[in-house]
């Protein structure tokens, strides 16, 4: 596992759809060196906010929110998402 300090902006990101990583802007989180090399480079002070995603979601209605389209069950309650058109 590796340290990885994230931008002043930022309050945490987000990899794989289900590995979420949380701290304070400028605060330091443990992730996988893959995850690690992938943050240093588009996680960039002064590059403002980025998501990585896909066009198409799929939808939890009871937590009434949008997931990636690989999200067949809802990463933060289970239950299964629908696709949004």
């Amino acid at each position: 596992m590796t340290r990885v300090t994230l931008p002043d902006n930022a309050r945490g990101v987000a990899m794989d759809g289900s590995n979420r990583y949380t701290a304070k802007p400028g605060d330091q989180v443990t992730v996988s060196p893959g995850h690690a090399e992938y943050i240093r480079q588009h996680a960039r002070p002064g590059r403002g906010q980025f998501t990585v995603g896909t066009k198409r979601g799929m939808r939890c209605e009871p937590c009434a929110r949008t997931w990636n389209a690989w999200n067949l069950e809802c990463p933060r309650c289970g239950e299964l998402t629908e696709e949004v058109a």
